[in-house]
């Protein structure tokens, strides 16, 4: 497909949750670094009453974002034509995008458990469940702690990991009046 991301062109992107970097050599089953899928924390408490749509769309990388041909009032084509999208993702479930690379497409970084601890704390879905369970919130029983906790025990007590995330890009190309 041929794209000219030039005027009018709209971007938008998403990254997902942070994932574990490839060069740490412990397999994706014994170390739960995507906080909301994994199997322990699942074991402990449902999302779907935290989650709303907006959050899954931007953790799904954008697969179902309603596009300007199948929302229920579609725009014409002659606008904003299908032919004029173009969706790149990057580095998808931790899978490095570019073989020959040994990172993430935007980058990877160490990142201290108590650095990701308070990251998680700031999203939303943790912020409506410390709502709906404030005798719990901030102690030992928070979702956060609990999850930090159990990767702390598979990472062996290292105390930092090294992280990155996938990327969606989108672009979007109006299309060009004809005088």
């Amino acid at each position: 497909m041929f794209f000219s991301p030039s005027p009018p062109c709209s971007q938008i992107h998403t990254t997902n949750l942070p994932l574990k970097h490839p060069t740490i050599r412990i397999p994706p089953p014994q170390i739960v670094t995507n906080f909301f899928e994994s199997s322990y924390i699942s074991s402990v408490t449902s999302w779907p009453p935290y989650e709303l749509p907006p959050n899954r769309l931007s953790r799904d990388m954008y697969d179902h974002l309603p596009l300007p041909w199948n929302i229920p009032h579609p725009i014409p084509s002659s606008i904003l034509p299908e032919s004029q999208f173009l969706k790149l993702d990057y580095d998808r479930d931790g899978i490095l995008s570019d073989p020959s690379s040994n990172d993430f497409f935007g980058g990877g970084r160490e990142v201290t458990l108590m650095q990701a601890e308070k990251g998680l704390s700031t999203a939303s879905m943790v912020t409506r469940w410390r709502e709906a369970h404030p005798k719990e919130a901030g102690t030992e029983k928070d979702i956060v702690k609990l999850h930090i906790e159990e990767v702390r025990k598979l990472m062996g007590g290292r105390e930092s990991m090294m992280t990155g995330s996938g990327t969606t890009i989108i672009f979007v190309k109006k299309a060009l009046e004809h005088s």
